[in-house]
């Protein structure tokens, strides 16, 4: 049967609503800082690290990713990853569905002190609710919660979009309930695109 592959990271790529390449490049360097952070014990090698990863770059933008780096080590969020019990991060996964697969990288799941697993996705823009839904970005979220359900059978108790540059995180729950509900409407939107395919075939 037809397939589609749909990659999630997508969203995340583009110079998308003004933003310059060199913000889309900053941004996927700040990810590879992020994976590669020592969330134990960041503060040591943050320097040394944020200037391996922006070689080459002018001292302001290594200056900004540290500090950015340092704003996220004092948030909540950075308190609970550094206490959980499991990290993951940059985890590459496939939600195989009816109509084809969905590829995708999920910056970070962790599983708390009591026991919770939280989905992580790092924007680095300013970013509100408003820009969430814009983006689609809780889209993206629930498709990360989505394959981790169906792929280890656990339920995330929530996921979180967290905006670096302004501190800003945007939070959603979720039950097993709510997850096959998202699914559902994943795989109504695989058929609207396969339709559309088809539809677009038909014409030519």
């Amino acid at each position: 049967g037809s397939e589609e592959k749909i990659d999630v990271q997508a969203a995340d790529v583009p110079a998308e609503n003004g933003e310059t390449q060199d913000a889309a490049d900053f941004g996927t360097a700040f990810h590879r800082l992020l994976e590669r952070l020592n969330f134990q014990n960041p503060e040591p090698e943050l320097g040394s690290l944020a200037e391996e990863i922006y070689y080459g770059e002018p001292p302001q933008v290594i200056e900004e990713a540290c500090r950015l780096a340092r704003e996220f080590i004092k948030t909540e969020i950075f308190s609970q990853i550094r206490a959980a019990r499991h990290v993951y991060r940059e985890l590459p996964f496939v939600l195989n569905e009816r109509h084809g697969k969905i590829h995708g990288i999920l910056d970070l799941l962790f599983q708390s002190e009591e026991g919770d697993w939280i989905v992580v996705d790092y924007k680095t823009a300013v970013g509100d609710e408003a820009k969430v839904k814009q983006s689609a970005y809780d889209l993206q979220i629930v498709i990360y919660a989505a394959a981790i359900y169906q792929i280890a059978g656990i339920v995330p108790k929530k996921g979180l979009v967290y905006f670096i540059k302004n501190n800003k995180t945007y939070a959603m729950d979720f039950t097993r309930e709510i997850l096959e509900e998202h699914i559902r409407k994943i795989q109504a939107m695989q058929e609207e695109i396969l339709e559309f395919s088809r539809s677009m075939l038909a014409i030519q």
